[in-house]
């Protein structure tokens, strides 16, 4: 009996452990080979628009701990950064705009770009603005992260 008491309390504590650890587990980053690099892992964001480079880092820190968030920035400092867009962790095909602003293009000066990964351009008169991309998820769920940028 004395043995029966003690494997009951030895599996109640071990299952209640599992239950908080399991509950805790809300890590959004991993760290990929390369010691200096970081890559998104984003098990709990609906939506994201990240760089497209994880070696080229434009987005403020902020918005790399934060990536479901709707404020999401990113710092311009080249004349032109790649983004991918993101739906339920998944790098997602869709339809990206120029949201706002002057001075910003995708290819061949165009507004309007398609394709998982696109690159960004800024001329020397863009001063801020922002992008949009549109993409849906199999189930048919569409989704429109919004991504600012602000000239360095």
């Amino acid at each position: 009996m004395r043995n029966l008491k003690k494997n009951y309390i030895f599996t109640l504590i071990t299952i209640v452990i599992s239950i908080i650890i399991s509950s805790c587990s809300n890590d959004y980053f991993i760290e990929s080979a390369s010691k200096n690099t970081v890559q998104p892992l984003y098990l709990k964001c609906s939506s994201s628009i990240e760089d497209g480079n994880p070696r080229i880092i434009t987005l403020t820190e902020y918005t790399r701990k934060n990536p479901c968030l709707p404020n999401s920035l990113a710092i311009v400092s080249k004349k032109s950064s790649t983004y991918t867009l993101y739906i339920r962790g998944l790098p997602t095909p869709g339809t990206w705009t120029v949201f706002s602003g002057t001075g910003i293009t995708f290819e061949n000066g165009s507004l309007t770009a398609s394709g998982t990964t696109v690159t960004v351009h800024f001329e020397s008169n863009f001063r801020n603005g922002s992008i949009q991309a549109y993409g849906s998820t199999l189930a048919g769920e569409r989704y429109g992260p919004i991504l600012n940028f602000v000239k360095k």
